[in-house]
């Protein structure tokens, strides 16, 4: 069996080669270090991309992962096969998709590092899973979520919550088990009166 990524619209890898062209053409003093040597060194190669899903915090606490909502899609770029930068699209559906943001964060490399771990699981070697992103923004979380037709796997990323340890599998239990409290305690932070937050 394997692991899969999903089919994004055909505009969205386009989007990005166009985001990329813009990048190439300007100066190397108005780009970071790591996009410096990721748009002007050459040799730049895309990665499968991982369809991006959030949760608010009022969906983490109904404990229900059908509840998260597709965002958009998720590219890794990639110099010398090392990953550098990440891309991502917004899609409403269809074959919208409009270019969203570069990052350099350390998310960029702990994507590449789950999905080989996800590719190393038992599950995974006797199932089909989909790769996907799944972020929960309110909590600092952003996850690997292995989606199959029988069960579901997370693998937080880090930084993550405190609620969870990072890199460790979770089925959506245990990983909504962990992160409701943090979301219901979140919410009821928000909700107090300004008299209280002074």
């Amino acid at each position: 069996m394997s692991l899969k990524s999903g089919n994004p619209p055909e505009k969205a890898l386009q989007v990005v080669a166009e985001a990329m062209q813009n990048l190439t053409e300007t100066s190397h003093e108005a780009l970071g270090s790591t996009m410096s040597r990721a748009f002007n060194a050459g040799g730049v190669d895309v990665a499968a991309p991982l369809e991006v899903y959030t949760l608010t915090l009022e969906e983490v606490i109904e404990k229900d992962l059908r509840k998260a909502e597709a965002a958009g899609w998720r590219y890794t770029l990639l110099n010398a096969d090392e990953p550098v930068v990440a891309a991502e699209v917004n899609s409403s559906g269809g074959e919208d998709a409009q270019f969203s943001h570069f990052n350099t964060g350390p998310f960029v490399e702990e994507t590449a590092r789950a999905i080989l771990q996800a590719e190393s699981l038992d599950e995974v070697a006797e199932n089909d899973y989909e790769a996907r992103i799944l972020k929960i923004p309110a909590l600092y979380v952003m996850a690997l979520w292995l989606h199959g037709e029988r069960d579901d796997i997370l693998i937080p990323m880090p930084p993550t919550n405190e609620k969870l340890e990072a890199q460790k599998t979770y089925s959506p239990k245990e990983f909504f088990g962990a992160l409701a409290p943090a979301a219901d305690a979140r919410l009821s932070f928000d909700d107090a009166p300004d008299a209280e937050k002074s």
